[in-house]
C-alpha cells in the first residue's frame, strides 16, 4: 500500500472514529477512487464520502452532492474549489412596504453547491454533509431577489454539541468534543466556506484555534463565508485564537440572531478579495441574492471585507484582541435591533481606508481602554444607541474622529482620560442630531475643529432629519483648543454647554462650501465629507446656544455668531492676551456681563489698543 493510500484509508477511519467517539450518527459510507474525470456536460454525484488522488472536471461539468445535500472537497485537509450555483424558483414575492413605488415583484432563488471546474491532485476527499439553506442576511429589498445560500462548514454546532452530519471533518484538526475544541486547524482555500458555525441554543469553548481562510465569501449580512459564525441564542468563548482571512466579504467573525460570543486575548486580521469577475460594481449587483460585495462608496471609503460584524440582536465582546481589516470596516454592526459590541484593551487597527467601529440603528459600542489607529473615521454613528469611550482609549485617525449620518439621534459618552487625536474634524455631524457627553477628555483636531454640523452631502441617500432639532454638546472638566461650529442652521441648533470646562475657539454658525467634485462620485468618493466653513451670522430659524457653567470658561479666539448665550459670574468668557472682545445683539452693542442674550449675537474679537479693554 503506497503512502498516498494509506493516508485515504486513515482519513476514512478517522472520521467514523470522531463520529462513534462523539456518539452522534454513524460516518458516511466511503468510496475510494484513484482518478476521476468530469467532461462538459457531465454530472457527478457525490453519494458519500470519496477518496481520490486525481480529480478534472472540465469547464460545464458538474461535481454536486445529492438531493438535501452540499459537497465539499478537501485537498491534503484543506478546503478548496467551494462554489455554488443558483436556481430561480419561479416564485415571485412582492415588494415590501418601504419599497420605491412601482418596484416590480423578485423571484426567489435557490443556491446549490458545487466544486469548481479544474484539475486538482493530492489527497482528495470528497465529504456530502446535509443540506443547510439560510435566507440572505439583509431583508429585501437591502439586495435584490430573495435568495437562500447553501451553507457548508467546517463545525456545525448546536444545543446537542457537534453535529457531524452537518460538519466537513476532513477539513478539520483538533479535539472536539461537545462542549469544546482544542488547538483547532481549519484552512480554506476556496469560496463560500465557514470555518465553525454555532447555531441553535449552542454553548461552546473554542481554545487555541488557528483558522486561515483565502477565497471569498458572499453575503456578510447573513455571515456567509465567515471563518465563525454565531447565530440562534449561542453563547460561544474564543479563547487564543488566531484567524486570518484574505477574501471578499470573508469576515473573521460574525454574530447575529441573539448570539453571544466573547473573544479573549486573540488576534484577527482580514485583506480583500478578488471580485466575481461578473460583478457589476455596485454595492447590490443584481442576480447576486443582493449580497453587498465592497462597503458603500457613499461613506466615502473603499474595500470589500470587514472584520467582524453584529447584526440583529448580537453581542459581541473582545477582550485583549488585536483587530485589523485592510480596509472597509475593523469592528462593524449592520441592521442591528438590540445589538452590543464592548471592546476592551484592545488594538482597532484599519489599514488603507475605513472606519474602525460602526454604530447603527440600535445598537450600544463600548470601548474600554482601546486603541484606534484608522485612516478615515474611528466610528461612523447612525443610529440611537449610545456609544462609550472610556478609561484613556485613545483615538487616532487621519481624517475624523466620529461621523454622525442618516439623522443619527444617539448619545456619546467620552471619559476618564480619553483622546482623540485627528486629522480633521473630531465630530463631523450630518443632518443629525446626537448628545456629546464629554468629560475630563483630550480633543485634538488636526484642521483646529473640533464639532462641525453640516448639510449633508452624502449622495443618494435620503434626508432623515427631523423630530429632535438639537445637537447637544456637554463638556466638563477639561481643557480644549479648537472650534465649534454650525453651517446647517436651516435644520438644527448645536447647542454647548461648558462645565469646569475650558474651550480656546470660535463657538459660531457659518455657512459652508463642499471641497472637491461636487456632485458626489464614486470616482472621488474620498472628497465626500470634505467642507469649508466661513463663520457667519445667520437669519435661519437654528443657531448656536452657549452655556458656561460652574468653571466654565470661553477664550474667544475668533469673532463669533451665536443666537444665544448664558453664563454666570462663575462662567467666563475672555479674549486672547493682547485683544480685547465686543458683543453686539441684534446689531447694537451691549456689555459682556454674566446673564443671557438672545438674538443676532455677534462677540468681535479685536486687538487691544493703549485704550483698549478687555471686558468679561
Amino acid at each position: 500500500m503506497t503512502k498516498r493510500n494509506r493516508y485515504l484509508l486513515m482519513l476514512v477511519v478517522a472520521v467514523a472514529l470522531v463520529a462513534l467517539t462523539l456518539g452522534l450518527a454513524s460516518a458516511a459510507m466511503a468510496t475510494s477512487l484513484h482518478k476521476l474525470t468530469v467532461g462538459a456536460g457531465e454530472t457527478y454525484v457525490v453519494g458519500d464520502v470519496t477518496t481520490l488522488q486525481y480529480l478534472s472536471i472540465a469547464p460545464g461539468g458538474v461535481v454536486k452532492a445529492a438531493a438535501g445535500f452540499s459537497v465539499t472537497m478537501t485537498i491534503d485537509g484543506v478546503e478548496t474549489g467551494g462554489d455554488y450555483s443558483s436556481t430561480p424558483t419561479g416564485i415571485f414575492d412582492p415588494p415590501p412596504p418601504f419599497a420605491p413605488p412601482g418596484s416590480p415583484d423578485s423571484e426567489r432563488y435557490l443556491g446549490e453547491s458545487r466544486i469548481k471546474p479544474g484539475t486538482y491532485r493530492g489527497n482528495i476527499v470528497l465529504t456530502p454533509t446535509q443540506e443547510m439553506l439560510l435566507p440572505r442576511g439583509a431583508p429585501f429589498p437591502a439586495g435584490n431577489e430573495p435568495f437562500e445560500w447553501p451553507y457548508r462548514t467546517g463545525l456545525y454546532i448546536d444545543d446537542s454539541g457537534l453535529v457531524q452530519g452537518k460538519s466537513v471533518l476532513a477539513a478539520v484538526k483538533g479535539t472536539v468534543t461537545r462542549s469544546a475544541a482544542t488547538n483547532l486547524e481549519i484552512v480554506s482555500t476556496g469560496d463560500y466556506f465557514n470555518g465553525v458555525m454555532f447555531m441553535g441554543d449552542s454553548n461552546y469553548v473554542l481554545q487555541n484555534s488557528t483558522l486561515e481562510f483565502t477565497g471569498n465569501g458572499h453575503d456578510d449580512f447573513g455571515g456567509f463565508g465567515a471563518a465563525i459564525r454565531v447565530a440562534g441564542t449561542s453563547n460561544v468563548v474564543i479563547n487564543k485564537a488566531k484567524i486570518v482571512t484574505d477574501g471578499v466579504t470573508r469576515s473573521a467573525v460574525w454574530v447575529g440572531g441573539e448570539g453571544t460570543v466573547t473573544v479573549n486575548d486573540s488576534r484577527l486580521v482580514t485583506g480583500l478579495g478578488i471580485l466575481p469577475a461578473d460583478w457589476l460594481g455596485g454595492p447590490f449587483p443584481p442576480g447576486t441574492g443582493g449580497s453587498m460585495l465592497t462597503v458603500p462608496w457613499m461613506l466615502g471609503i473603499s474595500g470589500n471585507c470587514r472584520a467582524t460584524s453584529v447584526v440583529g440582536k448580537g453581542t459581541a465582546t473582545y477582550n485583549n484582541c488585536y483587530i485589523e481589516a485592510q480596509q472597509w470596516g475593523a469592528l462593524s454592526t449592520d441592521m442591528c435591533q438590540d445589538g452590543h459590541l464592548t471592546a476592551v484593551n484592545c488594538t482597532i487597527k484599519v489599514v488603507e481606508s475605513g472606519y474602525g467601529a460602526y454604530s447603527d440603528q440600535q445598537v450600544d459600542d463600548y470601548f474600554d481602554k482601546c486603541r484606534f489607529d484608522v485612516p478615515d473615521y474611528g466610528v461612523i454613528m447612525t443610529g440611537p444607541g449610545t456609544t462609550t469611550f472610556t478609561n484613556g482609549s485613545v483615538v487616532d485617525s487621519d481624517r475624523w474622529g466620529m461621523m454622525f449620518h442618516g439623522g443619527a439621534p444617539g448619545t456619546v459618552e467620552i471619559d476618564k482620560g480619553t483622546a482623540f487625536n485627528t486629522g480633521l474634524t473630531c465630530f463631523l455631524m450630518k443632518n443629525s442630531y446626537p448628545t456629546l457627553n464629554i468629560d475630563n477628555a483630550q480633543l485634538n483636531p488636526g484642521n483646529g475643529i473640533i464639532l462641525h454640523a453640516m448639510f449633508s452631502d452624502d449622495p443618494m441617500s435620503p434626508d432623515q432629519s427631523g423630530g429632535d432639532t438639537n445637537i447637544d454638546a456637554n463638556f466638563s472638566n477639561m481643557s480644549m483648543k479648537g472650534d465649534i461650529v454650525n453651517t446647517m442652521t436651516a435644520k438644527g441648533n448645536v447647542n454647548v454647554a461648558l462645565s469646569n470646562a475650558t474651550i480656546a475657539g470660535a463657538i459660531t454658525t457659518g455657512t459652508q462650501e463642499l471641497l472637491g467634485t461636487y456632485p458626489r462620485s464614486i470616482d472621488a468618493r474620498q472628497d465626500i465629507g470634505m467642507v469649508k466653513a466661513t463663520y457667519a451670522a445667520t437669519t435661519d430659524p437654528y443657531g448656536v446656544k452657549v452655556t458656561l457653567n460652574a468653571g466654565g470658561k470661553w477664550v474667544v479666539t475668533k469673532t463669533s455668531y451665536l443666537t444665544s448665550l448664558t453664563f454666570t459670574k462663575s462662567g467666563q468668557i475672555t479674549a486672547p492676551a493682547g485683544y480685547k472682545l465686543s458683543l453686539t445683539v441684534n446689531g447694537k452693542p451691549k456689555l459682556l456681563k454674566p446673564g443671557t442674550y438672545t438674538g443676532a449675537l455677534m462677540i468681535k474679537v479685536s486687538p487691544l489698543t493703549a485704550f483698549g479693554a478687555i471686558f468679561h
